[in-house]
């Protein structure tokens, strides 16, 4: 029963992380960035799951209940002679529904994406199938390792101290950065298909590191 109790927690825990609905909602105009009119016919494509066109005034609306833990909705703008224009909600400085985005016209040499789509894709195989499974696999040893000191320190810090930082594939830039984060991204690409995703998984590093290294100091000794 105890190694029940102690398997269910970390269990339990992930399945908060990885469970809840989520209403999805913008509204706002595109406009030219230089000659300030507003842009009709602009995709926007969201989260790789619904795509929407502003209207003759550049207007555009969107709303939808997402199912399961799939993050902060990202748009991703594009419309030929344009360059392709990444939005993610929560590094936007205006109001989700109000919002005024610019396009700038495109160079006809000039790229349209800084990174490429597959290395996005490929993160979210790294992430899904590599560093989730290995923080898991950290988490279980941890619990039933018997002896090892501060147990529910070393949980908490592989549930949580994983930094995350969100890429844009468009220049590039930072668009999100997660000081902390779950262990587990099964979401990743639906939730995040326009950024690449960067996991370090610092808890689990630390963990290992300090095990292979100085065991005797993190596990009491049998008397």
């Amino acid at each position: 029963m105890k190694i029940l109790n102690r398997f269910l927690v970390p269990v339990f825990a992930l399945l908060l992380l990885t469970s809840c609905d989520t209403l999805f909602s913008s509204k706002g105009q595109v406009i030219d960035k230089e000659t300030r009119q507003p842009l009709s016919e602009v995709k926007i494509n969201m989260k790789n799951i619904d795509t929407v066109y502003s209207d003759s005034a550049g207007y555009y609306s969107y709303h939808r209940v997402m199912h399961g833990s799939t993050g902060a909705l990202e748009m991703l703008l594009s419309k030929e002679g344009y360059q392709s224009k990444h939005v993610s909600f929560r590094s936007a400085k205006t109001d989700p529904q109000n919002m005024l985005i610019e396009m700038e016209r495109q160079e006809a040499a000039q790229a349209d994406s800084l990174v490429d789509r597959c290395w996005v894709s490929a993160m979210y195989y790294i992430n899904m199938y590599v560093i989730s499974l290995l923080n898991v696999l950290t988490l279980l040893f941890v619990v039933f390792r018997k002896g090892l000191k501060r147990k529910v320190l070393w949980i908490c810090g592989i549930l949580l101290f994983n930094p995350t930082f969100f890429l844009s594939v468009t220049d590039g830039s930072i668009v999100r950065f997660f000081p902390l984060n779950g262990p587990v991204y099964l979401t990743h690409f639906s939730a995040y298909p326009f950024s690449l995703k960067i996991v370090l998984p610092l808890g689990m590093l630390l963990f290992w590191s300090l095990y292979l290294w100085r065991r005797n100091k993190l596990v009491k000794e049998k008397s």
